[in-house]
């Protein structure tokens, strides 16, 4: 089995306290902005035998507005899910779905063919294909100690 390191990108704390602490303070309907700094979507990654697969959930998203890119062995999801909401005449009674900027990394620590690397949004799931690559089997090479003049 390959490796493959699963990188969750935490937002600073301090961060988080302040904007928790601001919207905590202020009266109802609060806004999202505490959640929005924390917001990230749920992902699996699954392993076959040729390929890996990543589904990460991104209901009532455009496609246009989801990038995927790699970079040094580790594969970005990034994107940006907007609010349709008023901001006057509305009363917000409970907040469960996340809105706002997020970012998913995961780290490759196995072979794959990054030229076929290949991603599709159906149905608010992002699937992205890893296909594993045959690393070229290196010979073992002999090292020649040289000896010093002690």
């Amino acid at each position: 089995m390959a490796k493959f390191l699963v990188v969750r990108q935490l937002p600073r704390l301090h961060t988080q306290r302040s904007a928790f602490e601001r919207d905590w303070q202020t009266p109802w309907p609060r806004t999202s902005s505490a959640r929005a700094l924390i917001w990230r979507p749920q992902a699996d990654v699954h392993e076959y035998a040729e390929q890996f697969v990543i589904k990460v959930e991104l209901a009532g998203m455009r496609d246009a507005a989801i990038e995927v890119t790699l970079h040094d062995g580790v594969l970005y999801v990034s994107g940006q899910r907007e609010e349709h909401c008023p901001s006057q005449g509305v009363h917000i009674h409970e907040l469960g779905i996340n809105y706002g900027h997020f970012e998913l990394e995961f780290a490759i620590r196995a072979p794959i063919d990054e030229a076929a690397i290949s991603a599709r949004y159906d149905d608010g799931m992002l699937i992205i294909t890893l296909p594993k690559s045959n690393p070229a089997q290196a010979e073992p090479r002999r090292i020649t100690i040289e000896q010093t003049n002690v």
